[in-house]
């Protein structure tokens, strides 16, 4: 019994031995495998003549130091404030007398937006003639009065009346006279010749872009109707939807780039004003941002995609032209006496132009390709397949 027990025990050290003898060796091959491919990725050579690097517009540099910084994605659109809105009113009632303006036409300061003709425009005036004729009657009467009261010759009662009427059309005077002004009509001229106006005309508050027009030549318009809306388009701005989760990382002068869908042309502004209220329907805040140059091209309203970028800092970098993407693995072709060596490395952040490397080690004398890159990889996989 103790000699079979004894064959049993060795039995199971035996097991043992085996079972660590596989283990180390799984443990030694594991190990060795990236070792082995790293070496594999840094002896694929391009061999490439200098007319087929001409032709091909490659281009060699060295990683230079760049700002980058994370960003944010959100969309918005071009607006402009209150303030450069403009509605367009008649003061009076009138008939159109001239429609030549169109939406989207630039008008300055001033021109003529239309004219409107209506009877009360000349009742007004000459309201306003009769009053002015009365009043020069009265001053001397009530003075006259004034002079005989003084003489006991005059009762007081007639002085007083005297006074009211010059009141009155002293009040009825200057009423007439601010609703000519309303129309537009200059009172002065009126005045000084006695001429008429059959005409009232509109004219433009500020230079700019009319961007509504409701008139037709023989419409009656009423100061309730409006005629033209305008913008002043010396300023706009970005008003930009962002997420509420990303609300925290924005920061007033945060650098802003953003471009109409399918357009390639980038325009830059930066974060003016952060919204305080997140609306509960769309989960998102407000981000108002001012251009660095006003986009005068850009019509208000259009729709724009933006990157607000943040935490900008300054690293080692090359632009995505650099790399190749392999297995979600970064790679660059190092130019070596030999040819194109690509090389694995450790990338960071990027802000869509350049891409932030971690880990390089070039010599004083190497460079890498910074634009051609997949036609030095292609170049390399056309000679494997032709091996």
């Amino acid at each position: 019994m103790k000699q079979h027990s004894f064959v049993m025990q060795l039995n199971k050290i035996g097991k043992y031995a085996v079972l660590i003898s596989i283990l180390f060796t799984m443990a030694c091959n594991k190990k060795s495998e990236p070792i082995e491919a790293a070496s594999e990725a840094e002896t694929e050579l391009a061999v490439l003549t200098s007319e087929q690097i001409a032709l091909a517009g490659i281009e060699l540099g060295r990683p230079e130091k760049h700002v980058i910084a994370d960003f944010i994605e959100c969309n918005g659109r071009i607006e402009a404030p209150p303030y450069s809105l403009y509605s367009v009113f008649a003061p009076g009632a009138g008939f159109i007398q001239s429609a030549k303006w169109l939406p989207g036409d630039f008008v300055k300061k001033g021109a003529v937006l239309t004219s409107l003709r209506h009877p009360d425009f000349v009742k007004l005036q000459r309201e306003l003639l009769e009053v002015q004729s009365q009043l020069s009657f009265l001053q001397n009467d009530l003075a006259r009065k004034e002079t005989l009261a003084a003489a006991d010759a005059a009762s007081q009662r007639a002085l007083e009346q005297a006074r009211a009427d010059l009141r009155l059309q002293e009040a009825r005077y200057k009423g007439l006279r601010a609703e000519l002004e309303l129309l537009g009509i200059s009172v002065k001229t009126l005045e000084e010749t006695g001429d008429i106006q059959s005409i009232m005309h509109l004219y433009a508050p500020v230079s700019g872009y009319i961007t509504k027009v409701n008139i037709n030549i023989g419409k009656l318009v009423s100061p309730a109707d409006l005629l033209f809306e305008m913008v002043d388009r010396s300023h706009t701005h970005l008003e930009l939807q962002v997420f509420a989760k990303d609300v925290g990382r924005i920061r007033e002068g945060q650098r802003i780039e953003c471009h109409m869908p399918g357009s390639d042309r980038l325009y830059t502004a930066e974060v003016h004003q952060v919204g305080k209220m997140i609306d509960p329907d769309t989960k998102t805040t407000m981000v108002h941002g001012h251009f660095e140059r006003e986009p005068t091209e850009l019509i208000t309203g259009a729709y724009m995609q933006a990157r607000i970028f943040t935490d900008a800092q300054e690293v080692w970098a090359v632009p995505l032209s650099a790399i190749i993407m392999e297995n979600n693995e970064h790679y660059i072709f190092v130019k070596k006496p030999e040819g194109f060596i690509k090389m694995l490395i450790k990338t960071g952040r990027s802000d869509g132009n350049f891409i932030e490397i971690l880990s390089l080690s070039l010599a004083d004398h190497e460079m890498i390709v910074i634009k051609g890159a997949y036609y030095v990889q292609g170049h390399m996989e056309s000679r494997e397949h032709d091996d």
